[in-house]
C-alpha cells in the first residue's frame, strides 16, 4: 500500500472515530429467519454423516487453497501423523518460543512414563530430572545409586550395552523418542578404571545422524544405570522423511564458496546429516570444513533442499587475541630429532607414538609422531620443517615448542592415561613464525598456530608453556565432549583449555606469564578474572550476553570462560584461599574435570551441564556426599552456577492475567443474506448483528439481537473497540473497504476507506493501533498504525527459519496473513498465514504448486520480531483463526484442522483448541463440525469477557450457529455443557466485553542514580538496584545496557517482570586504572508505558589511600591530640610550627569513608570528636603517593600496685630505639599522655573486662600503627 493512502487511512480513522463515538440509540431491528436446528451440542459432536458433494475447497474462505486431493498422485511425503489423538499433543504442546519439532507425548503421556521409570528403577523413587528448556526433552536423569555395598557385577560390556539399549526402549515415552533403537546409534561404549559402563548414542533420523545430538546412559560397577544424559531433539513424528538431496555435495560446496567468497581446500568430502537450528528446527543438510589458510577455516552446513547456507562455525579456536615479543626462554632443552644425511629436523618419532615409523619426515601423515613445522612468517600458505645442518643451532622458538608440546603429551599420559590427542596416537603438529608480528595462537582442526608476538603486549607465543598446553587442549575436547564452539558451550570449550593449561603448568592459575610483556604480566587469571589483561566476569551476575557472531565473539567464547575456569580454580585451592570452604587441590580436581569431559559433557553442553557432569564425575571417583562432592559443589555456587540457576531476574517470571473489567458481553457476527449458513460456501455474502448478552445468560430472545449493517460485508472478523464514549465496530465491505459503525447505532455507519486495500482488520483494547492486511495475494506485509503519532510501519512476514520434520527437500514460504487479533495490553497481534512447502517436485509456484496450509504467527509490537509456535507444522494440517483470551497474553484459542485422513477417506476432522503458552498445555475445546467431515469448518472460537467461556461456531448438517462452551482455570473445555445463544445462523462471532480498560505498565526503580566514591582502583564495588512494575500488566525487559566506561556493569537479563513483582540488579564499578571521575547510563529498555528507563551511573575511582591533612583547636588555640582515621593514626603535639596539625596517609573503609576522631590530651576519660563548637578539626585530601612508615613500639608493664576491686592500676614506659616517646595510652576506655614532664612514662587505673583483663593500646607519638597489648 503506498504512504499516501496508510496516511489517508490513518487520518479517516481518527476523524470518523471522533464523528462516531457519541454513542446515539437505536432500534432494536425487527427480522424474520428460519431458526437453525436446535440440537443439542452433545448430539452434535457425536453426529456424523452429511454427503459429499464433491471435490472439497479446502480454503478459509478467501483466496484459493486447494485440497491435498489434488495432489494424490504424488505419495504424501509430508504426511505420517497418524491420526488427531495422536498428533495434536505434538502439534499444540510444541515449544511457544522459536518452536522447534514438536513433542510426541502429551503431558499426561509423559507424567505416567515418569513414574513408570520411578517405579522401575531398582533403587526406589529417589532421583532427579531435568527437562530442556528448549524442546522439553529429557536432559538428564540421575538416580541416587544404593548406599548398601554392591558386588561387582563380571558382565561383557555388550551386556551392559543391551541394558542400556532396553532403557531407551522402555523410557520411549518420556524421551520423546518414537524408536530408540533406530535414532539412537552406539557411537561410542566404555568401561573405565571403576569398573562404570558408559554409551555414548549419536542421534539419527532414517539413519542420518543430527549433528551435536547426542545421548549417553551410564552404569555403575553393578550393572545398574545410574545416570542418563541428553541433548537431542524429540522424533520428528512422520514416517516418511525424505532423506534423499535435492542438490549434490559438489553443488553444496559450490554454494559455500560462492559464500565464503575466497580460495580453499575442502577438507574431506561433504557429510550428509540432519542439523537443528537454534530455535529448534530440523532440516537436512551437507556438513564439511573448508581451510582457506592455516588461520582461517569454516565449517559449513549447506541446506540440501535448496543449497543456502543454513549455518556455519569456525574452524579456528582462538585462544590469544593480542600478543607481543620475540624473546624466548633462552632455557637449554633435551628433545629427540631426525636425521637424515647432515639435516636433523625438529620431529619427534617417539611421541605419542613410542614406536617411530621408519621415515616419519616424507610423510606428514605417518601416525604417532610430533613435527614442528614454520610457516616462515608467512600466511600460513605453505609450511616448511624446522631443521638445521649438523654445525648449526636450533630455531629457539622450535626448541620451546618442541620441548612443551612433550610436557603436554606427558601430562595426559601420566595423569590421564590418554595418548595423545584423540587417544589414538594423532600426530601433534605444531606451527611457529606464523604471520609477520602475529599476536596470535589458535588450534585450527588439525594444527597448533603460534605467532611470534608484537614485542609490545606479547612475545614469541611458542615459549609458553601453558599457551600450548590451551591450544592442544582445544584438540582434546573436540576428540572427547566435541563442545561446540559458539555460547556456552563454546565458552565451556575455551575454559576447559584454560584449566589444563593450568594443570600442566601448575606453578601459578594464570595463562600467559611467560609471555605477556604487558601489564599486568600475564593474559588470564583463573583466581582473579578482573585482573588479566582484559577483565573477565567471575561470576554469572558478570556475564556477559552476546550475539552468536564473529564480532560477538561466537556468543562471548573468550569472555564467559572465565567462569567456569574460576570454579576449578575455587575447586583446587580458592575455596580455602578464599574462606569458601575446604579445596581439595590440583590433583583431585584435574581428575573431576577429566572425568566429566570424557564421560559427560556433550556437543551442546553448558554451565550447569557442566556442573552436573563435574558433581557427577566426583561422585564417581570419590563417593556421594564426599568432601570433594562438597567442594565441587561449593566451587559452582561460587561462580553463581547453581543447580538451580539464577540471577538478575526476578523470583517468578511467569506471565500473569489482568483483572477482568466489568461490562456486558455483546456477540458481534455476520448472518448470511440468504438466512441459510453453509459454513464451507466461500460465495455466501452477510450482513452484520450485534447481540448483546444479559449477564446472567438464560438463553436467546430476539431482543438481544440488532441489525448494525444492512449492506455485503466481507467473511472477515470484525473488530470492536469501547472507550468512554461508547463501542465502535470495524469491519470490511464485499468490495474490501473499510466500515465503522456504533453498537448502539445502526445509523451511524460510516465508510472509512474506498480504495479496496483492506481485507482482514483489527483495532487493539487500548485504541493506541490498528492493523490489517490488504487482497493482494503477494502482500506479505502486516500495516500497523500508530494513532498516537499518527505513523503507519509495515511488518513484512519473516518465513519460518527451519522447515517441518520429514521435508528433507522443501521450502516454506509465507504468501500473507489473514485473520489478526491484539492482546489485551495492545502490544501483540497474534495472526494466520497461509503457508507452501515446496518439494522438487512441487515448487510453490503459480496458483497450485507446493504444499499449501494455515498456520499461526506472533507479531510483537515492542521490538517488531515474530515468532512461529508450530515451526514444524506438518502441511496435513492448518491451524487458523487464533484470539487471545480476553484478560491474558499466553492463552489463545484457535482452529485446528486435521487433513491427515482426506487422500485416503476424504475425511477433515475440524476442532477448537485452547493453547497455553505459560505452562505448555493444551486442550480440545469442541469438534466444530458436527455435521460433515467432508468439508473444513473454522470456528472463529472467542472468549467472554471473564474468559470462562468461548464462543464459536459450530456447523451441522442444515447450517452453522454459535454456542458457548465453559472453561476452567487449566483452559479446559466442557463442551458437554455447551449452550446455544443464538437461534439463527452466527458467522465470524466475536465476543467483547463492554468497558473500558485502564492498564499502566509501570517500570519503576529504587533509585534514579547510583554513585560510587573513591573505589579503589582494580577493586570493586556494588550497589543494588530495585526495578518494580507497579502497573496491572506484565512488562517485557528486552535489553538492559550500560553506555558509557567498561568499568561499570550489571547483572540484569531481559525477562518478563509480571505485575506487582520486582527484581534486583546489582551495579559494579570496577576501575581498572587511574582515578578520577567516571560517569556511565543504564538504560532498561521494555513495553512499559515509558519504554526506556534511565538511571545515572557516577563512580570516582582513586589509588586506594588518601592523604589527610588539617588542624586541631581548642577555643580557638592548637591543641595536642590524636588524630585517629581508619585504623592510621599521628599526634599533633609537636612542639613548635606543627604545633596542633596532623597530615595522615589513610585507607578508605569499605563504605569508601574516612571516618576521623581526634582525642585530646589532658582529659580523662577522652572524647572522641569529629567537629564541635569546642573542637576544631581541618580536613584536606589528597591522594597518597605512597603508604606512610610503620616502625614499631616498645611497652614496658607493671601491674602490681593495688587498686579498688575490679580495677587495676597499669604503669610502665613507651620507648622507641631506647628512649622515651610520646604516647597515648588507651586501656578499657581509659587513657594518658605521656608527653610532658615524665615523656614515655604512663600510670593508669582501668576496669577490667568480663574476662578479668585489660586490653592496652599504645598511640606513639609520630608512628603508626598503634600497638597493642594485652594484660593479664
Amino acid at each position: 500500500m503506498q504512504d499516501f493512502c496508510n496516511r489517508r487511512l490513518i487520518a479517516v480513522i481518527c476523524i470518523s472515530w471522533l464523528s462516531m463515538a457519541v454513542g446515539l440509540p437505536g432500534d432494536t431491528p425487527s427480522w424474520a429467519a428460519p431458526p437453525s436446528s436446535g440440537h443439542a451440542l452433545k448430539a452434535l459432536v457425536t453426529e456424523s454423516g452429511g454427503s459429499a458433494i464433491g471435490p472439497v475447497q479446502k480454503n478459509k474462505m478467501r483466496r484459493e487453497k486447494k485440497a491435498l486431493s489434488s495432489k494424490q498422485s504424488i505419495k504424501r511425503q509430508l504426511s505420517g501423523t497418524p491420526n488427531l489423538t495422536e498428533t495434536i499433543a505434538n502439534l499444540l504442546s510444541s515449544r511457544s518460543t522459536g518452536g522447534g519439532t514438536a513433542l510426541t507425548a502429551k503431558a499426561s503421556d509423559r507424567l505416567q512414563a515418569i513414574h513408570s521409570l520411578m517405579d522401575a528403577h531398582p533403587t526406589g523413587k529417589t532421583m532427579r530430572m531435568g527437562f530442556s528448556a528448549n524442546n522439553r526433552t529429557l536432559r538428564f536423569v540421575k538416580f541416587d545409586r544404593s548406599t548398601k555395598s554392591k558386588t561387582r557385577i563380571k558382565r561383557a560390556l555388550s551386556d551392559s550395552r543391551l541394558t542400556a539399549r532396553q532403557f531407551l526402549r522402555s523410557n520411549s515415552t518420556l524421551l520423546g523418542l518414537s524408536s530408540p533403537d533406530d535414532e539412537m546409534k552406539i557411537k561410542r561404549q566404555w568401561r573405565d578404571e571403576a569398573g562404570f559402563s558408559h554409551f555414548r548414542f549419536q542421534q539419527t533420523v532414517k539413519g542420518i545422524p543430527v549433528w551435536g545430538r547426542e545421548a549417553m546412559v551410564h552404569l555403575d560397577h553393578a550393572d545398574e544405570i545410574y545416570l542418563f544424559q541428553g541433548r537431542y531433539e524429540p522424533s520428528p513424528g512422520s514416517e516418511d522423511i525424505d532423506t534423499t538431496p535435492a542438490i549434490t555435495g559438489d553443488e553444496a560446496v559450490q554454494a559455500a564458496s560462492d559464500h565464503l567468497g575466497k580460495p580453499f581446500t575442502l577438507d574431506a568430502a561433504p557429510e550428509l546429516m540432519f542439523h537443528t537450528a537454534p530455535d529448534g528446527g530440523m532440516a537436512l543438510v551437507y556438513r564439511f570444513a573448508l581451510t582457506v589458510d592455516i588461520t582461517e577455516r569454516w565449517i559449513y552446513f549447506v541446506d540440501a533442499a535448496t543449497g543456502s547456507v543454513r549455518h556455519r562455525l569456525t574452524g579456528i579456536r582462538n585462544q590469544m587475541v593480542s600478543s607481543s615479543g620475540r624473546d624466548l626462554n633462552n632455557t637449554i632443552q633435551t628433545f629427540n630429532a631426525w636425521r637424515e644425511n647432515s639435516t636433523e629436523y625438529l620431529v619427534d618419532p617417539s611421541m605419542p607414538l613410542a614406536d617411530p615409523p621408519y621415515a616419519p619426515v616424507p610423510e606428514l601423515k605417518s601416525k604417532g609422531n610430533t613435527y614442528i613445522l614454520t610457516a616462515d612468517n608467512s600466511d600460513g600458505e605453505n609450511l616448511f620443517h624446522v631443521t638445521r645442518p649438523l654445525t648449526a643451532s636450533w630455531d629457539a622458538a622450535g626448541v620451546s615448542a618442541a620441548s612443551s608440546v612433550r610436557k603436554v603429551y606427558e601430562y595426559y599420559k601420566n595423569t590421564h592415561g590418554r595418548d595423545g590427542i584423540d587417544d589414538k596416537s594423532l600426530n601433534y603438529l605444531i606451527v611457529i613464525h606464523f604471520g609477520q608480528n602475529e599476536a596470535n595462537a589458535f588450534w585450527n582442526g588439525k594444527f597448533v598456530v603460534l605467532g611470534d608476538g608484537d614485542n609490545q603486549v606479547f612475545s614469541s607465543l611458542a615459549g609458553a608453556l601453558d599457551v600450548i598446553a590451551h591450544e592442544i587442549q582445544h584438540g582434546v575436547t573436540e576428540f572427547t565432549a566435541g563442545l561446540i564452539y559458539e555460547n556456552q558451550s563454546g565458552a565451556l570449550n575455551e575454559a576447559y583449555s584454560d584449566i589444563f593449561a593450568c594443570m600442566v603448568d601448575r606453578d601459578d592459575w594464570t595463562v600467559g606469564e611467560d609471555v605477556t610483556l604487558a601489564s599486568p604480566g600475564y593474559l588470564r587469571s583463573l583466581s582473579n578474572p578482573a585482573a588479566g589483561y582484559s577483565s573477565l566476569p567471575a561470576k554469572m551476575s558478570e556475564y556477559r550476553n552476546l550475539p552468536n557472531t564473529e564480532d560477538g565473539d561466537w556468543g562471548g567464547v573468550h569472555i564467559n570462560m572465565s567462569i567456569p575456569s574460576r570454579a576449578a580454580y575455587l575447586m583446587a585451592e580458592g575455596l580455602t584461599a578464599e574462606g569458601g570452604g575446604t579445596s581439595i587441590g590440583r590433583g583431585k580436581t584435574e581428575k573431576i574435570f577429566y572425568r566429566a569431559l570424557t564421560t559427560y559433557l556433550q556437543a551442546s553442553s553448558g554451565f550447569q551441564d557442566a556442573r552436573v557432569a563435574t558433581v557427577q564425575a566426583a561422585e564417581d571417583l570419590y563417593g556421594a556426599g564426599s568432601a570433594e562432592v562438597s567442594a565441587v559443589k561449593l566451587a559452582w555456587d561460587g561462580v553463581e552456577i547453581y543447580e538451580s540457576g539464577g540471577g538478575g531476574t526476578p523470583d517468578n517470571n511467569d506471565p500473569t492475567p489482568t483483572d477482568p473489567i466489568s461490562g456486558q458481553d455483546m456477540m458481534i457476527y455476520l448472518y448470511p443474506d440468504d438466512h441459510s449458513h453453509t459454513p464451507w460456501n466461500a460465495g455466501e455474502t452477510y450482513t452484520l448483528w450485534c447481540q448483546t448478552i444479559p449477564s446472567p445468560f438464560t438463553g436467546y430472545t430476539d431482543g438481544q439481537d440488532r441489525k448494525l449493517y444492512d449492506g455485503k460485508v466481507s467473511h472477515t472478523r470484525p473488530a470492536v473497540y469501547t472507550d468512554e464514549l461508547g463501542t465502535l465496530v470495524f469491519f470490511v465491505d464485499a468490495l474490501n473497504n473499510l466500515w465503522a459503525v456504533a453498537a448502539d447505532d445502526p445509523s451511524s455507519a460510516r465508510q472509512i476507506t474506498d480504495t479496496g486495500e483492506i481485507y482482514s482488520f483489527a483495532i487493539s483494547p487500548d485504541g493506541n493501533y490498528f492493523a490489517y492486511t490488504t487482497p493482494s495475494m503477494d502482500d506479505k506485509n502486516i500495516y500497523v498504525g500508530d494513532l498516537t503519532t499518527e505513523s503507519e510501519t509495515a511488518y513484512r512476514l519473516e518465513p519460518f527459519s527451519n522447515l517441518p520434520p520429514g521435508d528433507g527437500g522443501t521450502i516454506n514460504t509465507i504468501y500473507y496473513a489473514d485473520s489478526l487479533a491484539f492482546d489485551y495490553s495492545s502490544r501483540q497481534i497474534v495472526f494466520d498465514a497461509l503457508n507452501c512447502l515446496s518439494t522438487p517436485d512441487s515448487p510453490c509456484t503459480g496458483s497450485d504448486g507446493g504444499y499449501r496450509y494455515w498456520s499461526i504467527g506472533l507479531l510483537n509490537l515492542t521490538d517488531g520480531t515474530f515468532d512461529y509456535p508450530f515451526p514444524n507444522q506438518s502441511p496435513d494440517f492448518d491451524i487458523g483463526y487464533p484470539k487471545f483470551a480476553t484478560n491474558n497474553n499466553y492463552v489463545v484459542a484457535l482452529d485446528l484442522i486435521d487433513n491427515t485422513d482426506y487422500a485416503t477417506s476424504g475425511t477433515i476432522y475440524s476442532s477448537v483448541w485452547t493453547m497455553n503458552w505459560k505452562d505448555q498445555t493444551s486442550h480440545e475445546i469442541v469438534d466444530s463440525n458436527s455435521g460433515t467431515e467432508d468439508y473444513p469448518i473454522w470456528g472463529t472460537p472467542s472468549f467472554w469477557g471473564d474468559d470462562d467461556y468461548i464462543t464459536t461456531q459450530v456447523a451441522t448438517n442444515v447450517g452453522g450457529t454459535a454456542y458457548r462452551i465453559p472453561i476452567d482455570a487449566s483452559w479446559q473445555g466442557y463442551p458437554q455443557n455447551a449452550e446455544r445463544i443464538n437461534d439463527y445462523d452466527v458467522a465470524m462471532p466475536v465476543m467483547h466485553r463492554v468497558g473500558v480498560r485502564t492498564l499502566s505498565g509501570t517500570l519503576t526503580s529504587s533509585t534514579t542514580s547510583v554513585n560510587f566514591t573513591n573505589v579503589p582502583t582494580g577493586q570493586t564495588a556494588t550497589r543494588d538496584i530495585t526495578l518494580r512494575n507497579t502497573g496491572n500488566r506484565d512488562i517485557r525487559i528486552t535489553n538492559i545496557a550500560i553506555s558509557g566506561p567498561s568499568s561499570f556493569s550489571h547483572n540484569g537479563i531481559n525477562t518478563l517482570l509480571p505485575q506487582k513483582e520486582s527484581m534486583t540488579i546489582r551495579i559494579a564499578f570496577s576501575p581498572t586504572s587511574g582515578s578520577g571521575s567516571q560517569s556511565g547510563t543504564l538504560s532498561i529498555t521494555s513495553d512499559a508505558d515509558t519504554p526506556q528507563l534511565n538511571i545515572a551511573l557516577n563512580g570516582t575511582a582513586s589509588a586506594g589511600w588518601h592523604t589527610i591533612s588539617g588542624s586541631v583547636s581548642f577555643n580557638g588555640s592548637p591543641v595536642c591530640a590524636m588524630v585517629l582515621a581508619n585504623g592510621q593514626y599521628m599526634f599533633s603535639c609537636e612542639q613548635g610550627a606543627n604545633f596542633g596539625k596532623y597530615e595522615l596517609t589513610v585507607p578508605l573503609d569499605r563504605n569508601e569513608e574516612i571516618t576521623i576522631q581526634a582525642f585530646v590530651s589532658g582529659k580523662a576519660p577522652f572524647k572522641a570528636v569529629t567537629d564541635t563548637s569546642d573542637l576544631d578539626v581541618d580536613i584536606a585530601i589528597q591522594t597518597a603517593s605512597e603508604d606512610a612508615k610503620s616502625p614499631s613500639v616498645t611497652t614496658v608493664t607493671d601491674t602490681n600496685a593495688s587498686t579498688e576491686p575490679g580495677w587495676k592500676r597499669i604503669t610502665g614506659t613507651v620507648e622507641y630505639n631506647g628512649s622515651p616517646v610520646c604516647a597515648m595510652v588507651l586501656a578499657n576506655g581509659q587513657y594518658m599522655f605521656s608527653c610532658k614532664a615524665n615523656e614515655g612514662v604512663y600510670d593508669l587505673a582501668v576496669p577490667l573486662n568480663k574476662n578479668g583483663e585489660a586490653t592496652l593500646y599504645v598511640f606513639a607519638a609520630g608512628f603508626q600503627p598503634y600497638k597493642r597489648v594485652f594484660v593479664p
